[in-house]
């Protein structure tokens, strides 16, 4: 559809595969595809070699991407821009071998590459920094996950913290089991020294055994988020669940230099105020 009509373009469809089988929204790509080999059907007479070569060519450089094979990426959108940049080149050179044998065409493809390259001027405005492409990409698409989790860390790094927070708290409702902007609220969260916040919103999502099965391979992520919340129990004065987070984050990343330190210093602090300290080791 986007390649008939380029436009809107946004960083994120948000077309996940769910999505489209809840709405039906299969019907239009499925008419587009008869047509599309209807046309190759009849094009093979008149340039086999290009019509062949040209099409097996898109397809091959998408087959990653067509979601035969799941992939990462769907859980935003199963379709992106960026998918068809390679693969663009097949129907290229399909158009140009069409122009050297159907001269005439040149009076409709002369006015199309002039739209076509407006569209790309405008659209490469768009990338010009951070603070233009994800507002344009939440612009298109409000409920982006990737959308709201980096404009959170572009506001945070910026000291818009009210805007960071609300970001990160919508991707979080996005996302709730996502490690990426629960820490990231957390660490707001401490920079601004409110631990009742940290073990309010973020410590419940924490405690759950799905948010670790879904982020199981990210370890460092959730441990960098139990040793914030057990900077937030530590300062409340609950000096044993500090203990415990800092023993997760010790046992899920035990080469981790942060979180041994982290527990080093916890220790050494415990024996200066002569209070006991559970043992913990990553066996």
């Amino acid at each position: 559809q986007k390649i008939i009509v380029p436009w809107p373009l946004s960083g994120d469809y948000g077309r996940i595969p769910a999505l489209v089988v809840e709405n039906q929204m299969y019907w239009l790509p499925m008419g587009i595809l008869v047509v599309a080999l209807g046309a190759l059907a009849v094009a093979k007479y008149f340039y086999p070699r290009m019509a062949v070569f040209g099409w097996l060519f898109f397809v091959a450089m998408l087959g990653p991407v067509l979601g035969i094979v799941t992939f990462m990426a769907q859980s935003q959108s199963s379709v992106a821009d960026r998918y068809i940049y390679l693969a663009w080149v097949g129907p290229c050179l399909m158009l140009v071998i069409a122009i050297t044998q159907f001269p005439k065409l040149k009076n409709f493809m002369i006015p199309l590459l002039l739209v076509w390259s407006a569209v790309c001027f405008t659209r490469s405005h768009v990338w010009t920094d951070n603070n233009l492409f994800f507002p344009n990409m939440l612009e298109y698409n409000p409920d982006s996950f990737v959308g709201h989790t980096t404009m959170g860390v572009v506001d945070f790094a910026a000291g818009r913290f009210n805007e960071a927070e609300s970001h990160f708290k919508a991707a979080t409702r996005i996302m709730p089991l996502n490690v990426s902007p629960l820490g990231n609220l957390a660490t707001l969260y401490l920079e601004q020294n409110r631990f009742s916040d940290i073990l309010r919103d973020v410590e419940p999502t924490y405690d759950k055994p799905e948010f670790h099965e879904f982020n199981k391979g990210n370890k460092v992520s959730i441990s960098r988020c139990a040793r914030v919340i057990a900077r937030a129990h530590l300062a409340v004065g609950r000096l044993s669940e500090a203990n415990r987070k800092l023993c997760q984050s010790l046992m899920m990343t035990p080469e981790d230099p942060e979180a041994r330190v982290d527990y080093k210093n916890f220790t050494l602090d415990m024996e200066r105020r002569k209070l006991p300290v559970a043992p913990c080791s990553p066996e």
